[in-house]
């Protein structure tokens, strides 16, 4: 009896393995060899890639801080000031802005972006940057929409604000091969 119950498991495992194998064939067949088996890909880290964009992103947001403190207290917002600040960031990651406050209301361009800004910072009692996500993109030479551009950025800062949570700004820049970072 023992040994009847050994030469089923037996049989049942040489199934699995030949299920698993069957499998595995069937899925290399159809995936390609190459895609077959994990790849990790590691790059180093606080390259000058970054370390020149994360310079842009620092100044910019200084920038950005110094026009909200300014905005404290104003009691309106002209737009001789937006067309000025519109010209401050021309060279920045937020030429292009998008602002987007809790609740996924969203404002493209400084004509929207300064007074959304400018009431989020009379409307709260504090407001600061707080974090920024920067996603890379390396641009293969064939779809390069500028020959001299090899990367694309996304830049997402947030905004902490008291006493509620508020918003984040969100921009771009391209790499030259140069490197050099512009909007």
């Amino acid at each position: 009896m023992q040994k009847h119950r050994l030469s089923k498991l037996g049989a049942a495992g040489a199934l699995v393995l030949a299920l698993a194998v069957s499998t595995t064939a069937f899925i290399a067949s159809q995936a390609g060899a190459d895609k077959v088996c994990p790849i990790r890909f590691s790059y180093k880290h606080v390259s000058e890639l970054e370390n020149g964009l994360a310079a842009h992103i620092e100044m910019t947001n200084a920038r950005l801080a110094l026009v909200m403190a300014n905005f404290r207290g104003m009691k309106t917002l002209d737009d001789a000031l937006v067309k000025k600040i519109e010209g401050d960031f021309s060279k920045t990651y937020l030429r292009n802005p998008v602002l987007r406050k809790t609740g996924g209301k969203t404002y493209e361009g400084w004509n929207q972006v300064a007074p959304a800004l400018w009431d989020i910072v009379n409307s709260q009692a504090y407001v600061n940057v707080q974090t920024v996500d920067v996603l890379l993109e390396y641009l293969p030479a064939r779809s390069r929409p500028d020959p001299d551009i090899d990367y694309r950025a996304t830049i997402e800062t947030q905004l902490a604000c008291a006493p509620n949570d508020c918003t984040t700004i969100r921009g771009g820049a391209a790499h030259r091969t140069l490197c050099t970072w512009e909007p």
